[in-house]
């Protein structure tokens, strides 16, 4: 199983973080070491993660998903982020 790290922020006032929280809360291994940030361990794909993620939040709001057991990741709504992975 791989280790993975989401990061996520929803910029529009008064949005519902619940569904976020339900569903990375729902992996059966997960932390959650800053209002923002979980780290679960799945063998659920990071861009299946990022992409169910789409659909509980903004269309606006950046995503962040990386497996930290290896070097794979995706983003969304990320751009200089993904740039700067591309790159190195």
């Amino acid at each position: 199983m791989a280790k993975i790290l989401v990061t996520y922020e929803l910029k529009a006032p008064g949005r519902d973080y619940q569904p976020v929280h339900d569903y990375l809360q729902g992996f059966v291994g997960w932390a959650k070491p800053h209002p923002a940030v979980y780290l679960i361990k799945t063998d659920v794909s990071v861009a299946d993660i990022r992409d169910r993620l789409k659909r509980l939040v903004h269309q606006d709001d950046p995503v962040f998903v990386v497996d930290i057991t290896s070097s794979t990741w995706a983003t969304y709504n990320l751009p200089k982020t993904s740039e700067w992975l591309n790159s190195r």
